[in-house]
């Protein structure tokens, strides 16, 4: 192939196929004229000459044609094989590196910077090469030995086939100043002594000396890290860093926390401190703002723990202790006013608890419908008829007049939302787990009440948010609205007995997660008339479901000695929702089990029901697991996988925990 298009290019230098047929057609118009020539003059002795001059015109007339195209033409074609030449001879011999591929990464040509760079990992012709250098991903930045490279990538179709061309070009230099910048970027941070006042309140010791102390260890780690800590209250400081020793300190999984826990007053009780560090863009007063909404999510998820803000998102460190007790009654009276005052401003309330309520989350919507009726404000509760666990909770608040037509639908609700209207969300601060999800993106204001811990940032449309993870349950904090903030002293029977229901389910019948506060918003309850014989059959069990809860008893697994894991394989309906949450907590009553984890498969997805005695952080397991909730409390919800796979995930989640609590211990 390669002669013949030499052969070709060398006959095309004589003359061309145009060139011929311009001779061929002076030819012939010559001997033309000839011809006439003699026929009409009869001089046969001036035919040779005048054939010869006809002819010498035609020779002309091609000689020039041919010369005007090999002048433009010839040197054209030379120049641009030449060039093609020079190509790949500066293509093969570049430091750039080079590489043709197909679309399926098969290796079709490299130069010789490429496959130096990968010495012996370069693929061999054919082979695919993706695996090496996964130029073809989105991400276009790849690394070859010590070098960074940026692929810049051209499609090439040759023969009908699809080839990549990517050529590297060598960002080291500048990767290296936007990793110095990135290290001398400033993070900003605030950090709090969690408990120091009210561990005071047990011991007779110096508050002083134990301040000192923490004091000491906190200044220690931040000079072994070049960190500045200034103070700016009595337990209070201010916290800047560099983003390569906050780097450093992730790696270390700030230590600090365990340094500290070690402090104890009294008998025995640890000082915890809480940390929100931000390393998110745009200017330090952004910076400022993102480290204080770290720094109270931190507050809220229970402290002893750090929350780190970054433009990736957020990550969590510690978290290993129970929250401890810090609301007082002038804060529920300051956040009661706060709440009055938006649903004042308020066209009508919509409140929502969380998708398959329970009874707190059904007693505090309830108790938050009274808040808003002693406000003035005409309101709705939204409820799922499907749910068939919290009917007889609906029915008994039914009869009373003001709530027999209060609940309505999720479609109906969200025709009731308009520009002035105002969602309140109860016992859940994840928007995703809301009865209607739906109603968040339209509501253009929101307020949360919860005592969960907080799982992500909050939306810009939310107004007012309680989170308080030390509180035993949601209707404990309405309760503390209603008690302390409205000064209710004549609460209705049944709202008593739903928001009391509520606290005795989240609490275990008050052996669970209560506090202080717990039992004062039970004597409160108590006093308005809850506890009484008919509340009784709320907590009541079908016997049908005390065979469910046998059959799912019948499939425990131990693991690591001290988790008792429950799994059953086959689909169930709805109502086993609540059955697995009592197999867990059941499951706690067995000798040496710290933590239990139950598992069922309801529609497409796996429920996981966790519960833990204190000594195990189930809300950190369940976090990894795309849940959340409370240290002794939680749960988690997998989608497209089998029960046997959300097991094995669970069990990755706990060693990753377990892992973790070894190192810092």
């Amino acid at each position: 192939m390669k002669e013949k298009k030499t052969y070709l290019n060398g006959l095309d230098r004589i003359a061309t196929a145009r060139d011929m047929a311009v001779y061929l057609l002076s030819a012939c118009l010559c001997l033309l004229l000839a011809a006439l020539w003699y026929g009409l003059f009869d001089i046969g002795r001036w035919i040779p000459a005048g054939v010869a001059l006809l002819l010498y015109l035609g020779l002309t007339v091609w000689w020039t044609r041919h010369r005007i195209r090999r002048d433009a033409g010839i040197p054209v074609f030379t120049l641009a094989e030449e060039l093609e030449q020079t190509l790949g001879t500066f293509l093969q011999n570049s430091d750039a590196p080079s590489v043709i591929c197909d679309k399926d990464g098969r290796l079709v040509w490299c130069n010789t910077a490429f496959s130096d760079s990968l010495g012996d990992k370069c693929p061999a012709q054919g082979e695919n090469i993706t695996s090496v250098v996964p130029f073809l991903d989105t991400d276009k930045r790849i690394t070859l030995g010590d070098k960074m490279y940026m692929a810049q990538l051209t499609k090439v179709i040759a023969e009908g086939t699809e080839y990549v061309f990517a050529q590297l070009r060598d960002i080291s230099a500048l990767r290296a100043a936007e990793q110095a910048y990135e290290d001398d970027r400033m993070a900003i941070g605030f950090v709090s002594i969690d408990n120091l006042q009210d561990a005071m309140q047990y011991t007779t010791e110096n508050v002083n000396d134990t301040l000192l102390e923490v004091d000491t260890k906190l200044r220690r780690w931040a000079m072994k890290n070049n960190c500045i800590l200034m103070s700016y209250d009595t337990d209070k400081y201010l916290l800047l860093l560099d983003t390569k020793q906050l780097s450093e300190c992730i790696e270390d999984r700030f230590s600090v926390l365990d340094e500290v826990r070690q402090t104890h007053v009294g008998d025995g009780v640890s000082i915890t401190v809480s940390m929100g560090i931000a390393r998110v863009g745009g200017s330090l007063a952004e910076r400022e703002r993102a480290a204080e909404a770290a720094h109270e999510m931190a507050l809220q998820r229970g402290g002893d723990q750090v929350v780190c803000k970054n433009g990736a998102g957020v990550e969590f460190f510690g978290g290993r202790t129970k929250a401890v007790y810090k609301r007082t009654n002038v804060k529920a009276r300051v956040f009661s006013t706060q709440l009055c005052a938006e649903i004042g401003r308020s066209s009508n309330v919509v409140i929502m608890g969380h998708r398959w309520g329970d009874h707190d989350s059904v007693g505090s919507a309830i108790g938050m419908a009274k808040f808003v009726r002693m406000c003035g404000v005409k309101y709705n509760i939204v409820y799922s008829k499907d749910d068939k666990n919290i009917a007889p909770n609906i029915e008994y608040a039914r009869q009373m007049e003001e709530y027999r037509d209060a609940f309505v639908s999720g479609v109906r609700a969200a025709e009731l939302l308009g520009p002035k209207s105002l969602l309140i969300i109860v016992d859940v601060s994840n928007v995703d787990h809301v009865e209607v999800p739906e109603l968040v993106k339209h509501a253009a204001n929101i307020v949360i009440v919860d005592h969960h811990i907080q799982p992500q940032e909050l939306g810009s449309n939310i107004k007012l948010a309680y989170i308080e993870p030390s509180a035993s349950s949601a209707s404990e904090l309405v309760t503390e609205f209603l008690e302390y903030g409205l000064n209710v002293k004549a609460l209705n029977k049944v709202e008593a007995e739903l928001l009391f229901s509520g606290i005795v389910l989240d609490t275990k019948q008050f052996s669970k997660n209560t506090g202080p506060r717990t039992f004062a918003a039970a004597q409160y309850l108590r006093g308005q008339g809850a506890g009484s014989a008919e509340a009784t059959d709320l907590y009541r069990s079908e016997v049908d479901d005390l065979t469910k809860e046998s059959r799912l008893l019948s499939n425990v697994e131990i693991y690591k000695g001290c988790i008792a894991i429950c799994s059953c394989d086959k689909a169930v309906d709805e109502s086993y929702r609540v059955i697995a949450a009592k197999v867990a907590d059941k499951l706690l009553t067995g000798k040496k089990v710290e933590a239990s984890f139950t598992l069922i498969k309801v529609g497409d997805q796996v429920l996981i029901s966790a519960r833990s005695t204190g000594n195990i952080n189930v809300q950190l397991i369940m976090e990894k697991c795309g849940g959340g909730g409370h240290f002794e409390m939680a749960g988690g919800q997998l989608r497209g996988v089998s029960v046997k796979e959300a097991q094995q995930k669970v069990l990755r989640a706990i060693n990753s925990y377990m892992n973790s609590t070894n190192e810092e211990e």
